[in-house]
């Protein structure tokens, strides 16, 4: 049982991992269309969606590492990733892109 479970793990820490490179680009994204005044009002509420997402896997991550705690088990890929800073102020994106 344990390496499916451990499989489940590295597959949802590959999920995290994906999401925190859509998050980069996204904001990426959001700055240029900032910069370049156009409007960014739909990329940032997709942001919003990528955020909600990445919420998500973290928390899904999560149960499946106490579920290995619970059963004594021990991933063989190490802790939790780093959280992703989330953020949903645009103002502080707009600071960082000028």
């Amino acid at each position: 049982m344990w390496m499916a479970l451990e499989d489940d793990i590295d597959m949802v820490k590959g999920h995290v991992r994906l999401g925190e490179q859509h998050l980069v680009r996204q904001h990426q994204l959001i700055a240029q269309l900032t910069r370049d005044n156009l409007p960014a009002a739909k990329a940032i509420d997709f942001l919003h969606q990528l955020e909600d997402m990445q919420e998500l896997h973290r928390k899904h991550l999560a149960r499946l590492q106490r579920k290995a705690a619970d059963n004594n088990c021990s991933p063989r890929n190490g802790p939790l990733l780093e959280p992703y800073p989330a953020t949903h102020s645009v103002d502080a994106l707009e600071l960082d892109s000028r």
